[in-house]
């Protein structure tokens, strides 16, 4: 049996002891202290934009075993943070970060355990936060301008005439980014034909518009582009893109007008020695009009009652005016006057004058 001063000696002993075994938390003389560097990707994790210093981000720590946190602090304009006046033990790092596994961007807790020594000076190095960003939040330009090549469908025939080539206007043109499934931004060509894309981050992209089929198809077909942007501030020009557009005959801007008189035979007269009566305007005559060859007219007006005749909203191209007048030789058929006339110029004006018909 121990005597009663030496039992409490033993008690005070242990005591002693227990509190010699302090907990992990502040008072020491370690400190843990790191850097933290953001790593910026686009929207799939798949093309790294930039690695820059996370700025003003908290950073948290853990204390041994505890469920709740011990301290806290923001790290510094050069990602920078520490922990000081530790005690010797057990610590978790922690800080929040975007979960590249997750379909909507939600964050999760990047942990980061160590176990100190007693003063011990522990840099836990680089660690790395993730983000991500839009394709439109970076600062590169891809650009360029779309040319309409205008063509003429010539009816009844395998033949297309291109018309003339002017710049697209009010087009849309899409861009997407990646392997993405739908298209990222959708804009309209300027006046000029030119388009620009703004605010683009490093990747992948596909420029494309769509076009009348040139080889006669109901469906639009897709003209594209592939670009890659590889660096901050980059500006890319594409050049020209060209689509087709198929026209009318009138959907320009050209006029072709003349006047048809008629020559009137005395009835008394006859052929090859006809007296001329008089000549005077063809009223209501029907006047025709073909573009390049086509095997049918394409339009086909009457003259007004002074003879004079006007096609208008014409394209380019190589037109005969046609009309048809009595055979005063005595032939049964119908005789075509007519006149061939060029257009080169989108809004000119051509007047062939005078054509005559015969009437006896």
């Amino acid at each position: 049996m121990f005597p009663k001063f030496k039992f409490i000696f033993l008690v005070l002993g242990i005591a002693s002891f227990v509190a010699c075994e302090k907990e992990e938390g502040m008072g020491g003389t370690a400190s843990i202290s790191g850097t933290l560097m953001v790593k910026t990707y686009d929207r799939d994790f798949k093309v790294l934009q930039d690695i820059s210093p996370a700025i003003d981000e908290d950073v948290f720590i853990i204390f041994g075993d505890d469920d709740v946190v011990g301290e806290n602090t923001s790290t510094s304009y050069n990602g920078k943070f520490e922990f000081s006046y530790l005690r010797e033990g057990k610590y978790t790092i922690f800080y929040a970060s975007e979960d590249s596994l997750s379909p909507i961007g939600d964050d999760k807790e990047q942990l980061v355990s160590v176990t100190l020594n007693k003063g011990q000076t522990l840099d836990l190095g680089e660690l790395f936060q993730y983000n991500t960003i839009d394709f439109n939040d970076g600062t590169s330009v891809i650009k360029g301008r779309v040319q309409q090549i205008n063509y003429w469908d010539v009816p009844g025939k395998q033949d297309v005439v291109a018309i003339d080539t002017s710049s697209a206007q009010e087009l849309e043109i899409y861009i997407t980014y990646g392997d993405d499934a739908f298209y990222s931004e959708r804009i309209r060509t300027q006046e000029d034909g030119t388009f620009e894309f703004k605010g683009l981050i490093k990747g992948q992209y596909r420029i494309f518009m769509y076009s009348d089929d040139i080889e006669g198809g109901s469906e639009k077909i897709i003209i594209e582009s592939d670009v890659s942007t590889e660096s901050h501030g980059q500006v890319t020009d594409i050049g020209d893109l060209f689509v087709y557009n198929s026209v009318d005959f009138d959907d320009g801007k050209a006029v072709i007008k003349g006047r048809v008189r008629q020559i009137n035979y005395w009835k008394q007269s006859v052929y090859p020695n006809l007296i001329v009566r008089d000549t005077t305007a063809a009223q209501e005559l029907e006047i025709y009009l073909t573009l390049n060859e086509s095997g049918f007219y394409e339009e086909r007006i009457r003259t007004q009652d002074d003879g004079t005749f006007e096609f208008r909203n014409l394209i380019t191209g190589n037109y005969r005016v046609f009309l048809f007048s009595e055979d005063v030789s005595g032939g049964e058929a119908n005789l075509v006057v007519e006149a061939n006339v060029k257009v080169e110029q989108n809004g000119q004006v051509i007047n062939i004058g005078d054509l005559f018909v015969e009437n006896h």
